[in-house]
């Protein structure tokens, strides 16, 4: 009942992750970065993962980035990095 009501208020944050899960960025440099999650801060202003570099280069930022780059940059599948940085390469 109690969660029922939280979502009703707005209240219930769904989160695209979760520590220990891998996520990939698509670099300035046309590369795909690997970084474990470190864990997720649900903030007033943004929801932002912290990462760990596992392979690859930091291009943005060493600590992590706001969920909001889910999709954009950061992706939840290698499978969707790679479309995305072929789309990058495509479009250059």
């Amino acid at each position: 009942r109690q969660l029922i009501k939280a979502d009703r208020d707005g209240c219930v944050v769904v989160l695209p992750c979760k520590a220990g899960d891998t996520v990939y960025e698509v670099t300035s440099r046309k590369t795909i970065s690997e970084y474990r999650v470190k864990a997720i801060r649900v903030e007033s202003f943004c929801t932002f993962i912290e990462w760990d570099i596992v392979a690859g280069f930091v291009d943005k930022s060493l600590f992590g980035v706001s969920v909001n780059a889910i999709g954009k940059t950061v992706f939840l599948t290698r499978e969707e990095a790679e479309k995305a940085l072929e789309a990058m390469k495509d479009g250059y």
